[in-house]
């Protein structure tokens, strides 16, 4: 398995070995154990250093989501990755909320159109996802602040 695995890969002048096989849409490699599709980083990591405890993740130090360099890997925590991450500005907790999110369907007004409507006392929850083709359930997240909850 190692040497299949090593084989697709390629040392770059950064330091990172680069995996070179299937991918997926953020970089990260894929490589098949046992018929099953794995992680490559995680591959690489249990090939250098054996099994990954319970509960714990392997960080990347560069960046580089499609490095398997075992220099750049880490063990980590879910709380350490996101940290991690957010430190290096390559991820921020919502840092696109509310009609910014690319995969926004409301805008801000309509959500306050929503509240107004039905803090009026005249509309019943039914009647404003219909008139607005949003779900029930996501109309009472709405109108209860647990969604849209920075307007």
């Amino acid at each position: 398995m190692r040497e299949r695995f090593y084989s697709k890969t390629l040392a770059s002048d950064t330091g990172c070995v680069v995996w070179t096989g299937a991918k997926d849409a953020r970089g990260y490699g894929h490589f098949s154990v046992l018929g099953s599709a794995r992680l490559s980083h995680r591959v690489a990591w249990e090939i250098e250093n054996g099994p990954i405890p319970d509960g714990k993740l392997v960080l990347h130090s560069c960046d580089n989501t499609s490095c398997v360099s075992v220099e750049h890997l880490r063990l980590g925590s879910h709380l350490e990755n996101m940290a991690d991450a957010s430190s290096r500005k390559r991820w921020e907790a919502n840092a696109k909320r509310g009609e910014a999110h690319p995969l926004a369907t409301l805008t801000d007004a309509i959500v306050l159109e929503m509240r107004r409507l039905y803090g009026s006392g005249f509309f019943y929850i039914g009647d404003i996802a219909a008139r607005f083709n949003v779900s029930r359930p996501q109309t009472r997240k709405i109108l209860a602040r647990q969604a849209w909850g920075h307007i």
